[in-house]
């Protein structure tokens, strides 16, 4: 008899992906945070597992899809849940709902899943333009009127933008690219 870890087939193939892998580890951690918490705080920890358990969820739907405009999609939809996950993590901090110790265990883990979300979001923006031909382009008025191949675009703002102006841009050009 098989077991879950010697059953494969191509469409499970998100469970070598470590983004995934670490987007579970933060599920788990959440789930051992909020479990803990008196009744009257069950329906926001249940919330925040949710959140938290819909990132993982959401990188293996959109791996299953079968275009790389769908894989994007969801790799967005992960990226939302997981700001969502994050915000509810320094709201729960503020309200002394965690401890400082704990809310920076799991906001280091969100941190890392969405920095591997965005490299995976990266690495799939170009597998697109390779594989399609297509040249994505988004005019910048940070570098001028000209439009920029994308990939070149995000090489050139990752010297001189912060995370946040970088983040914008890719969002911005994944919902032109998705449209």
């Amino acid at each position: 008899m098989t077991t879950i870890n010697q059953r494969r087939n191509k469409n499970r193939g998100y469970r070598n992906l470590r983004v995934w892998s670490h987007a579970v580890d933060l599920y788990s951690e959440v789930v051992f945070e909020c479990r803990q918490w008196p009744y009257d705080m069950k329906r926001l920890a249940s919330q925040s597992m949710a959140s938290a358990d819909s990132v993982h969820r959401n990188i293996a739907e959109g791996y299953c899809r079968k275009s790389l405009k769908e894989y994007l999609l969801f790799i967005n939809y992960a990226l939302g849940s997981l700001g969502e996950t994050g915000s509810a993590i320094l709201a729960y901090k503020k309200s002394g709902q965690i401890t400082e110790a704990e809310a920076e265990q799991l906001d280091e883990r969100i941190y890392q899943v969405e920095n591997e979300l965005l490299a995976l979001n990266h690495s799939l923006l170009n597998q697109s333009v390779r594989s399609e031909g297509n040249q994505i382009r988004e005019s910048s008025p940070v570098y001028g009127n000209d439009s920029l191949d994308l990939l070149n675009l995000i090489d050139y703002l990752e010297d001189d933008l912060s995370d946040f102006e970088r983040e914008q841009h890719l969002v911005e050009a994944n919902q032109a690219f998705v449209s």
